[in-house]
């Protein structure tokens, strides 16, 4: 009997430990995060480069041979967070897809409570920004009150994902000027704003925290429908998308 299951999720979804939940003694359990502990890495999360790429490497192998196996059952933890990379993983491997989705802010929560690299938080909304436009505005919906997605609870969170640790001004460089109320008849011209650094009109990513950028109420104002570039402070904020 053959039996593969796909558990995909964000980081910090609890999906290593659902799978703990049910798998058996002798289960094959694919699980980038163990692979890397197994090259060596001394720490539980945010290995170092040099075992992030031994684990992607061992996890290719693996899936390799979980996709050509004819008997037995297996794991596979992966993150995927569109649909069409689930589809495409689970028709590879022959495995059946189990979604594990907490809600953004367990996540957010988990990584917390686990003192994972702040860096997590923007994976995490990644992930959720991902699956949100592609679920609400793909395509990108003609704007109404009720359906301008800055006025959403996910807009919101990635606002706050992307302003955090009060960055400069992405589009200047210069800093913001942060707790300050806004005012919409006479906005602050450095009030922080998020930016969209390819703009939706031009098939940019409402939700994609890389997608998105702080920036001067007006810088984001000048910038309107043109793309610019993401000056080179804020290169630390970028997430890897190796997960």
């Amino acid at each position: 009997m053959r039996e593969v299951t796909l558990v995909a999720g964000p980081p910090c979804a609890g999906k290593t430990t659902h799978v703990a939940a049910h798998a058996q003694p002798g289960d094959i359990i694919v699980d980038w995060n163990d692979l890397a502990i197994q090259a060596g890495s001394p720490v539980h999360y945010d290995h170092a480069p040099q075992y992030r790429a031994a684990a992607t490497k061992r996890r290719t192998e693996l899936e390799q041979h979980v996709a050509d196996m004819v008997d037995g059952t297996a794991w596979v933890i992966r993150t995927l967070p569109r649909p069409a990379e689930r589809d495409a993983a689970a028709y590879r491997l022959g495995a059946t897809i189990t979604v594990i989705d907490p809600g953004v802010q367990t996540c957010l929560d988990r990584a917390r409570a686990d003192q994972r690299h702040p860096d997590i938080d923007a994976a995490i909304l990644r992930w959720y920004g991902i699956s949100w436009g592609a679920r609400c505005y793909d395509p990108t919906p003609t704007l109404t009150p009720t359906a301008n997605p800055r006025k959403t609870h996910e807009w919101r969170t990635v606002r706050k994902i992307v302003l955090r640790g009060q960055p400069p001004c992405g589009i200047c460089g210069q800093a913001m000027r942060y707790g300050i109320p806004y005012n919409r008849t006479n906005p602050d011209p450095l009030y922080p704003t998020v930016d969209h650094i390819t703009p939706v009109s031009q098939g940019g990513a409402w939700y994609d925290p890389q997608n998105l950028r702080p920036a001067h109420w007006r810088c984001n104002s000048d910038h309107k429908a043109e793309p610019g570039n993401t000056v080179a402070v804020l290169l630390e904020h970028r997430v890897s998308e190796t997960w």
